[in-house]
């Protein structure tokens, strides 16, 4: 809380939108270590209208929605929400920041229910992720097995067509 107080309290009005986002994302973060759900999600969604471009923010709304996922791990809604925040921020990061989001990608996906509400999420997105991301997590992509299994075979096939090599 002494966190929150701290952000709550910052006088932003030399800070340019990022850096107000940021900021915003942060007491989302507090918010959300403190329990206080319902009013950290509206921190972190003022955070991104504020500026849609801050990988930071959207890395720690993914988290928020992965911390409620693991509280209740029928709530795919939320796993879905995650997914979909991590691949914003990994789409922002053009280096290797990106490699815990695409680990924790992988593991939501694993996570997938019958309906595949988890995989419809990356299916959307995973076009817009340069493929090189995820040819260090080949083994992960070719252990997948249910509903998941066609994420992985988009991205085998990406891969497969942009670097052959890699199969060889």
């Amino acid at each position: 809380s002494m966190g929150l107080d701290l952000v709550n309290n910052v006088n932003t009005i030399y800070f340019t939108n990022a850096q107000k986002a940021e900021l915003m994302a942060l007491r989302g973060a507090f918010l959300c270590k403190m329990r206080q759900f319902e009013k950290a999600e509206a921190s972190f969604y003022s955070s991104i209208r504020m500026e849609f471009n801050t990988k930071k923010a959207w890395a720690l709304w993914a988290r928020f929605y992965e911390t409620i996922f693991k509280d209740n791990p029928q709530d795919y809604e939320s796993a879905a929400n995650a997914v979909n925040c991590y691949m914003q921020a990994a789409v922002m990061f053009n280096d290797a920041g990106n490699r815990n989001f695409i680990s924790r990608i992988i593991w939501l996906l694993s996570q997938s229910d019958e309906n595949g509400t988890i995989a419809q999420v990356f299916t959307n997105y995973e076009s817009k992720t340069p493929i090189w991301y995820w040819i260090t997590f080949i083994p992960n992509l070719l252990s997948f097995t249910t509903k998941e299994a066609q994420c992985a075979h988009l991205l085998l096939m990406r891969i497969a067509r942009q670097y052959p090599q890699v199969f060889t």
